[in-house]
């Protein structure tokens, strides 16, 4: 009979109290995206050092001299690599022992690391994944946390045992290399094993449970920890021995000497917050790895990405989308309305990064030379023109992929569509260019593998509304500013003049980069200045006026199916999204990022639906997180259809009073609490009354006394408070002693009569238990005497 729950009440959702809070997370913002920039132009600043002496053509024609065999082999450990992924959460289930089906937690393990490893961050990218494919197959919150924290704890001490058989295996290495002695070298190895070690010996030999950060885990057996171990190490040997068999042409120390280096060079990658650690990962090998032929590092880098990282992810998205289409054929036979499954959910990311990395390639293959394309074959084809104008069309559309690319991140429709035209068109220009045809077929499988994922993309916002945000401003800044640089690398030799500009001869690759990169400029000058100029979305105020309230009422009245929460609407401290013919709204408050729908729509079931795609997409567009709290069971499919992952937080107890009595051994409490009311003479009655009345004076003296008892102070948002405007519209529940008023309850009342609950329940301290038992049972048998069910 009570309702039990996590309120928001800590935290009184307005928007007056939050600006100090709000300028220092700006701040911080700001503060993240220059550090990480700054930290990006650092490893190219290394890396041009590095490899000043050598051209962007010998780089390219170092990568195409990669062995066959190399390449197979590297492909080889990429898929053993992969393989023990998909085994860590597998394993991790088994301490919260739930099973799921083995192909469930390959395609968790694949689509998150997949993910992780393009992104960077992978703690958070690829838990953030994880979270919402095992919350969407019926797993908590509480025990997704648990197999985060059991796969990153043994990934980590794993790796470091990794590192550590290097030092110590190879420790004379370092020390020609680096002049580290040997003897330091293994001592920090054997330091680092201990540590381990040790940690494994207080994991198998302590309590039985421990609790970290607020997660419960007990003790594991001892064989599943050594299999996690093992299956860590099985991963990290493998994905270090992919660099490391295409690096063979030109190493110069063996492979655990080579170990640490590529330990050490991920973590600091994934530490600097830039996406995989690109820039980063690659400076500290040029730096580090003892060899004469950097250009052979360089070329070997650069096959690493692509072996290891982006293929993953293509693969995991044409696995995906064909899993999807088959599942919407399936559902359009049935006569459902759509299939819904984890595509949706992890969709609109996979996408975003694909549309990004596509850009960016773009943007490069627009500033550098055309090494490796068929410029002289489609000279035969088409007219030098053509493919001039061409090629300053795939820059322009490489520019707009890298916006475009965000608005798919935002499940945007218009973001889709235009994305999807883009890589169309992208790859008619690449061809036209003389691009390589293997990128042109890249492109269109994209486009295709987009196109049947529309239904992933469901918002109704445009890429044009989207806010500039700092970190998508850092984000398309980085990837343009890469381009540039690159470009500048590979001209660098070049004396530059006015005449280049006007030079539109086949080969002049100089003349299509200055041109190129003056495009490219002048778009996104156009389109920051556009969007710094454009008016902000509107947000409504909250507004407490009476004319304002009694238009909320009016579609209290009328709504279908609402509960006797909606009363919280009247409390004057939230904002309110309607619908566009007005008989619906959604009540929210915003704190910080936070958007929060307080209960459900209210108003007409037709335009649910709508209105909640609505709140989401004006929640996009101040660039926040939408959030429903305290909905009910009976509309959950709606989230879900709307790509909300559920959580339940608590219960409400609804109790059936029609025709209800105090018999039986269930209601002797409270048969108990109102026989001991009478005994003290207590009286009870349902009254309504005015906000300057007197009995308005008693209540709120009843309310203050409580307030005082209690040390609390008024509630909002979720809760109740005392308000006299608000009150007198509500009938309100009171119980005297000797004609003084000493315990109060306002009742909301739902729409059409057929619920009521109690809100405020308040009450002095005269020394007598029960009190609140017997507002209870009294408010029972008056509301089922009301015809209340």
């Amino acid at each position: 009979m009570t309702k039990s729950e996590i309120t928001l009440d800590s935290m009184r959702l307005d928007t007056h109290d939050n600006a100090p809070r709000g300028r220092l997370n700006r701040f911080k913002t700001v503060i993240t995206v220059l550090i990480t920039l700054l930290i990006f132009g650092f490893a190219l600043y290394f890396i041009r050092r590095e490899l000043g002496a050598y051209s962007l053509t010998e780089i390219i024609q170092s990568v195409q001299t990669i062995a066959l065999k190399n390449i197979s082999l590297a492909i080889l450990a990429t898929i053993l690599s992969y393989a023990g992924i998909c085994c860590y959460d597998y394993l991790a289930l088994k301490y919260i022992s739930k099973n799921l089906p083995l192909r469930k937690t390959i395609f968790a393990s694949f689509c998150a690391y997949a993910i992780s490893n393009t992104l960077g961050l992978s703690v958070l990218t690829g838990n953030a994944v994880r979270y919402r494919l095992y919350s969407s197959w019926g797993l908590g919150a509480i025990d997704v946390a648990i197999i985060a924290f059991v796969t990153t704890a043994f990934l980590s001490l794993s790796g470091l045992a990794v590192m550590a058989l290097g030092l110590i295996i190879d420790g004379a290495m370092f020390e020609r290399l680096f002049t580290v002695p040997k003897e330091l070298s293994v001592g920090i190895g054997l330091a680092i094993l201990i540590v381990i070690i040790a940690g494994f010996i207080r994991l198998l030999t302590g309590a039985r449970t421990r609790t970290f950060k607020g997660i419960s885990i007990n003790r594991p057996p001892a064989i599943r920890v050594g299999v996690q171990f093992f299956v860590g190490v099985l991963d990290w040997i493998a994905a270090a021995a992919v660099l490391y068999v295409l690096m063979s042409g030109s190493v110069e120390f063996s492979f655990w000497m080579f170990v640490p280096i590529f330990i050490s060079a991920h973590y600091l990658g994934a530490m600097s917050g830039l996406p995989g650690g690109i820039g980063i990962f690659e400076a500290i090998f040029l730096i580090l790895a003892p060899t004469s032929s950097k250009v052979d590092v360089a070329a070997a880098l650069i096959a690493y990405r692509a072996i290891y990282y982006f293929f993953p992810l293509l693969i995991s998205v044409a696995l995906m989308s064909m899993h999807q289409a088959r599942r919407s054929k399936l559902s359009l036979k049935k006569g459902q309305e759509k299939a819904t499954d984890f595509l949706e959910i992890i969709a609109p990311t996979l996408y975003a990064i694909l549309a990004f990395v596509v850009g960016t390639v773009m943007l490069i293959s627009a500033t550098t030379p055309e090494i490796m394309s068929d410029v002289k074959l489609m000279s035969k084809l088409v007219t030098v023109p053509v493919m001039q104008l061409s090629h300053l069309f795939a820059s322009a559309i490489g520019t707009l992929l890298l916006i475009a690319s965000m608005g798919l991140l935002r499940r945007l429709r218009n973001g889709w569509a235009l994305t999807v035209f883009l890589l169309i068109i992208g790859s008619i220009f690449t061809l036209l260019k003389g691009g390589d045809p293997k990128g042109v077929v890249l492109m269109i499988v994209l486009a295709l593998c987009l196109y049947v994922s529309k239904e992933a993309f469901y918002r109704n916002g445009r890429v044009t509304q989207l806010r500039l945000s700092l970190a998508r401003t850092g984000l398309i800044m980085g990837a343009v500013g890469f381009a540039i640089w690159v470009g500048f690398y590979a001209h660098k030799q070049t004396d530059y003049a006015a005449s280049l500009w006007w030079d539109f001869g086949l080969m002049a690759d100089t003349s299509r980069f200055l041109r190129a990169t003056a495009l490219i400029g002048a778009i996104l000058v156009i389109y920051f200045i556009w969007r710094l100029l454009a008016p902000p979305p509107s947000l409504e105020k909250a507004d407490n006026s009476e004319e304002f309230l009694s238009r909320v009422r009016t579609v209290i009245q009328n709504s279908e199916g609402a509960g006797s929460e909606v009363n919280l609407a009247l409390l004057g401290d939230k904002q309110f999204l309607f619908s566009k013919s007005g008989k619906s709204f959604i009540m929210y408050g915003v704190k910080g990022r936070n958007w929060v729908a307080m209960g459900e729509v209210v108003g007409l079931d037709s335009e649910r639906k709508e209105l909640m795609r609505d709140f989401s997409e004006l929640a996009d567009l101040w660039n926040s997180w939408p959030s429903f709290y305290n909905v009910r069971s009976r509309n959950l499919a709606h989230f879900v259809d709307l790509g909300f992952t559920v959580q339940k937080i608590g219960e409400l107890a609804l109790v059936p009073i029609k025709d209800f009595t105090l018999d039986g051994p269930s209601k002797a409490k409270f048969r108990h609490a109102r026989n001991k009311g009478a005994r003290e003479g207590l009286s009870f009655e349902v009254v309504f009354t005015d906000a300057e009345s007197d009995i308005m004076a008693q209540l709120k003296a009843v309310s203050d006394d409580w307030l005082r008892n209690h040390q609390g102070k008024e509630k909002g948002f979720s809760l109740g408070r005392f308000d006299p405007k608000v009150l007198s519209h509500q009938p309100i529940a009171i119980i005297r002693k000797a004609g003084e008023i000493i315990a109060f309850s306002n009742l909301w009342v739902a729409p059409g009569g057929r619920e009521i609950s109690l809100d405020l329940m308040r009450y002095r301290n005269i020394g007598l238990n029960g009190i609140m038992d017997y507002l209870f049972a009294e408010v029972m048998l008056w509301g089922g005497a009301k015809g209340y069910q």
